[in-house]
């Protein structure tokens, strides 16, 4: 029986390089939390008033600035009115421009929505955060990152659509290509036409 590479080692060899920049390491540390110690938690679904929360290790950027997760993940239900109260109570932005929108107050008042981010501090254990343990408990002070984490979102989706840059090699047979048929005679004009 030989050994074959499977996908999960190919996967490996062409996984993005991770850099040692955190993502959103200004804001972290605006709000006293380091990446080391911080959690991602994202608003993954809401559905009949349950929400499902991703909790994860706190990301790291490639060197095309696209946000890697590389550490563990784990999923936590809650009431939708729960969240809402928490975050009515406790949620922080990380430093609003002045006069941007939306308002803090908007903010602090919307419902959560699918696509919501925010760093919170670990807690020190080996679990992220144990199941059915009160938000209060795991996630004080949330820091809302939802327009860092859309942008994000934006980035990595443009990057995904646009492909890896081109090297020197396909640069100059494009160009080339393109050449080529800027000098190849174009259609013949109808004749007597308008």
């Amino acid at each position: 029986m030989g050994t074959e590479s499977g996908w999960l080692e190919a996967e490996a060899e062409h996984a993005p390089e991770q850099t040692s920049r955190a993502w959103r390491a200004d804001k972290l540390a605006s709000a006293g939390l380091d990446a080391s110690e911080a959690l991602y938690v994202a608003v993954d679904e809401i559905v009949e008033g349950h929400v499902g929360l991703v909790v994860s290790e706190w990301p790291w950027l490639d060197p095309q600035g696209r946000i890697v997760f590389a550490g563990r993940t784990e999923r936590i239900g809650c009431e939708l009115r729960d969240l809402n109260g928490h975050l009515a109570r406790n949620r922080r932005l990380a430093s609003p421009a002045p006069g941007s929108k939306p308002s803090w107050v908007e903010v602090v008042e919307r419902s959560a929505a699918i696509g919501d981010v925010f760093a919170v501090a670990r807690s020190g254990d080996d679990r992220l955060v144990e199941p059915g343990t009160p938000l209060d408990e795991w996630m004080a002070e949330p820091l809302d990152l939802t327009a860092e984490g859309r942008e994000a979102a934006k980035v990595s989706l443009y990057g995904a659509v646009a492909g890896p840059p081109l090297g020197e090699t396909e640069l100059t047979e494009l160009q080339a290509e393109a050449k080529g048929v800027e000098d190849e005679p174009g259609p013949a004009a109808p004749a007597g036409g308008s």
